[in-house]
């Protein structure tokens, strides 16, 4: 966990240090110029939307792969079942209690890039950027909520960690690698082309960008 946290911090202080490089190669009359250091990217290095899109399942995978059954496999789950509590309270504490870390971490990513934009951009950023971040910040905490309940979940149904573990990663490589190469396929079996009939096409094209959505 802390290996993986260690990771996103210094990814994220790379894409901030692409960004300001790219930005000050542009103009600054930009009305949310603050909120590019999130966008904008400069090769080889992505933006950091994109790092975070990419590593935060992860974390979130890690925090969640074992909530239940690493009890099983330390032998405390009867203990603390015997305690007057229910078992979806159980589970629910679980997933907070992770979510809250999230929260932080990502509370604590969102400061270290904003004191970055302040210090190598020379300006605080606006009330508009305030609110657009913090909705981009709640946004991505419910993004990894999702992540850490399917891996909690899984955790649930799988009695080895390992397995559930590995569960929850095959999920998020087909959704984040292969999704975009099997919406087409899905499509075409659902709404095939007629040749005889050009609009036949448009649904095709309609069809597969709600599964690539999805």
């Amino acid at each position: 966990m802390h290996l993986i946290m260690l990771l996103v911090m210094l990814t994220a202080i790379g894409a901030v240090y692409g960004a300001i490089g790219r930005i000050a190669e542009t103009t600054a009359e930009d009305p949310f110029l603050f909120l590019k250091l999130l966008t904008v990217s400069r090769e080889p290095l992505p933006s950091f939307v994109a790092f975070l899109g990419f590593l935060l399942p992860l974390v979130a995978i890690a925090l969640g792969f074992d909530a239940v059954n690493g009890e099983y496999a330390r032998r405390t789950m009867s203990r603390l079942l015997a305690q007057p509590i229910y078992r979806d309270a159980v589970l629910s504490g679980k997933f907070l209690g992770a979510l809250i870390v999230l929260a932080i971490a990502l509370l604590t990513l969102w400061l270290m890039m904003t004191g970055l934009g302040i210090l190598f951009l020379g300006l605080p950023p606006s009330a508009a950027d305030v609110v657009r971040g913090t909705a981009y910040l709640a946004a991505t905490l419910a993004y990894a909520g999702v992540w850490l309940a399917l891996a909690i979940a899984f955790s649930t149904l799988i009695r080895s960690p390992a397995t559930s573990a590995l569960a929850a990663l095959s999920v998020w490589l087909v959704l984040t690698m292969f999704w975009g190469m099997v919406a087409p396929l899905i499509a075409g079996a659902l709404a095939p082309i007629d040749p005889l009939n050009p609009m036949t096409v448009v649904t095709q094209f309609e069809t597969q960008q709600a599964i690539a959505r999805l």
